[in-house]
């Protein structure tokens, strides 16, 4: 069932990993910052920039390799993604970003 609260805990699809990863232990912790947008982008950003890395081993750090961290978490971003709808979509948006960024 999709409530207005549930809305908000996906709002930055912020998963309990990433608030634990940020020292918030417990279950309310986790909710209470999940629906605050400041909590919320806070633990994101620092999240995505403990892990930050090349996980596609291209030589840079992409939107790509932000999307693996996302998706398959900071220690496994390396994992083949290709074959997940998640990153097929992805990648759709990224062409047609980029494709609207040409005109």
């Amino acid at each position: 069932m999709v409530t207005a609260r549930t809305t908000l805990l996906a709002a930055f699809g912020l998963g309990l990993l990433a608030v634990t990863t940020s020292l918030l232990y417990e279950r309310p912790a986790y909710e209470s910052c999940a629906m605050d947008p400041n909590c919320a982008t806070s633990t994101v950003f620092n999240y995505m920039s403990r892990f930050a890395r090349d996980c596609n081993g291209d030589g840079s750090v992409t939107c790509d390799d932000y999307a693996r961290i996302h998706y398959l978490g900071g220690n496994q971003c390396s994992v083949p993604i290709h074959n997940y709808a998640y990153y097929r979509i992805f990648r759709q948006c990224m062409s047609q970003a980029n494709t609207q960024g040409t005109s």
